[in-house]
């Protein structure tokens, strides 16, 4: 697919320009990535974004239950990720069990549920 841009064709496609401007504009972000492992590798197939701050992003990852990644064990892995000026980085790995991973859907729910309510002013 051709954009113009400026009076240029481009070839980048609509949907990658809208993405890389999206992640210019985050400076500094926090997120989790889901990932299983198959037979081409590990493919990511989950983000949740978590906020921009770095105490709650640690204090919720170590909250989930899981076991840190030493080698190729595991089937799924966690990912808590930090976007700072456009770059990600690998800030620590689990790797959990199918019935772990919906445990930790429910802690990350119930957390983020509780620091933005609590940012509104909402929460007792």
């Amino acid at each position: 697919m051709n954009n113009v841009k400026g009076g240029r064709v481009s070839s980048v496609p609509l949907q990658l320009l809208i993405t890389i401007s999206n992640f210019k504009v985050m400076r500094t972000g926090f997120y989790i990535i889901i990932n299983i492992k198959t037979c081409e590798g590990i493919e990511p197939f989950g983000t949740l974004e978590i906020g921009k701050d770095r105490v709650f992003a640690r204090r919720l990852f170590g909250l989930l239950k899981g076991r840190p990644v030493n080698s190729d064990e595991g089937v799924i892995h966690l990912d808590l990720m930090e976007t700072k000026d456009g770059l990600p980085m690998n800030l620590e790995v689990l790797y959990c069990t199918l019935a772990e991973l919906g445990e930790n859907m429910q802690i990350i729910t119930k957390e983020v549920f509780k620091c933005q309510a609590l940012q509104n002013g909402r929460y007792q």
